[in-house]
Formats: C-alpha cells, sequence, structure tokens
C-alpha cells in the first residue's frame, strides 16, 4: 500500500514541459507592443530592453515573449524584429480602446 501511495504522489506532480508547452500561445503575432497600429523602432527597443529576462523576473512580461517559451531572448527578438514596418489593423476592440482615450 505505501509504494502505491508513493508511486501515486510521484507520478501526480510530473509535468510534461512539451504537453504543457502546446498549450501556451504567445500574445501577439507582430511586435505591436505598444498598440500604435505600427511595428516600429520603439517596439524593438521594448523588447531589447527586456532581454534575457524570464517568467518570475521583474522584467518579463508575457507580452514581449513572442514564442510563449518563458524566456525573452534572441529568439523572442528576431521574431520581433520580423515584423518590423508592419502596419496592425486596429481590431474593433482596439478601436473601442482608443476611442475611450479620446474622450
Amino acid at each position: 500500500m505505501n509504494n502505491l501511495l508513493e508511486e501515486t504522489q510521484s507520478h501526480s506532480h510530473h509535468t510534461n514541459h512539451e504537453d504543457t508547452q502546446n498549450l501556451i500561445r504567445p500574445l501577439l503575432s507582430v511586435a505591436d507592443f505598444n498598440g500604435d497600429g505600427y511595428v516600429n523602432i520603439t517596439d524593438i527597443r521594448d523588447i531589447v530592453s527586456r532581454y534575457n529576462s524570464a517568467y518570475g523576473d521583474d522584467l518579463y512580461h508575457p507580452l514581449y515573449d513572442m514564442n510563449a517559451d518563458g524566456n525573452i531572448n534572441f529568439h523572442d527578438i528576431i521574431k520581433a524584429v520580423r515584423t518590423y514596418g508592419e502596419d496592425v489593423p486596429l481590431t474593433f476592440f482596439r478601436k473601442k480602446s482608443l476611442s475611450l482615450l479620446k474622450g
């Protein structure tokens, strides 16, 4: 009985990182971090300022984790740079929030 309990407890705390990684999605598909509708140098500067941070660090924010791996690293910056210059269409929700900001 004790062996069964120990085995059950050891398996209940085991998490397969690959399985959970497939469930996590990046918050943004393009690097318009400030929501101004364009991926520009301001957005790139923002992600670079968070370089080498990880989940749990003060600098880490999931918005900048372009591949949702819990780290803001070279891979995220490359992904952000690849979207540099793109226009980001305003969605209904973003239009609504901008109209609320304007008064």
